[in-house]
């Protein structure tokens, strides 16, 4: 099964960082219900790692309709960012067990969430290292930094991939180069191409 994923650190945590699965970009995992997506992920993982586990956020967009459907598996939730602003809790849902806990810690089923897009929304999924981030003086470069940022940069003409290069880059000045954790970011933006 092939996935998609940004970052892969392994030690005692293993943190499986996003993989997000368009209907036309991978048509084989689109013929499965997310849920036994993510179900096939645990079981391999608590068969190659036993030891240890990985939170993340699996989605699928289906990008005829925008309707996108998400498992969140420990990770901080998804943000939508609509309109030049972020709607609030637009993508929480309750918190679900890592990936990869085998036996009595695994969860019988993983519960799908579900948000229909309006065009031109975008979505960020991050990891915390990302806005745990902190400078010389130990202040975090915050939620509220990040999403500022996109907001900005998107207002002022910036394709979601440039965003995220000047974000990246606006995180490492921040840190003087030196992350102490995983940090990665990914933000889509969902245009149909046939409205």
């Amino acid at each position: 099964m092939a996935t998609r994923c940004d970052k892969l650190a392994v030690r005692y945590e293993v943190t499986v960082t996003i993989a997000v699965i368009n209907e036309w970009l991978c048509p084989a995992l689109s013929q499965h219900a997310l849920a036994d997506v993510v179900g096939s992920v645990d079981q391999a993982l608590a068969q190659w790692l036993p030891d240890s586990f990985c939170t993340g956020v699996l989605c699928r967009l289906d990008a005829e309709t925008g309707v996108l459907r998400w498992v969140n598996c420990g990770h901080p939730p998804p943000l939508l960012i609509r309109a030049e602003r972020v709607v609030a809790r637009a993508l929480d849902s309750p918190p679900q067990p890592p990936i990869g806990l085998a036996g009595t810690l695994a969860p019988a089923a993983r519960q799908v969430h579900e948000a229909t897009l309006e065009p031109g929304d975008c979505v960020l999924l991050y990891t915390d290292g990302v806005v745990e981030a902190r400078d010389a003086d130990g202040a975090e470069f915050g939620l509220d930094r990040v999403t500022d940022f996109i907001i900005r940069s998107s207002s002022a003409g910036q394709r979601p991939a440039e965003v995220l290069r000047l974000l990246i880059h606006a995180i490492l000045d921040y840190r003087r180069n030196q992350l102490r954790d995983d940090a990665s970011i990914l933000l889509f933006e969902w245009r149909p191409q046939h409205r």
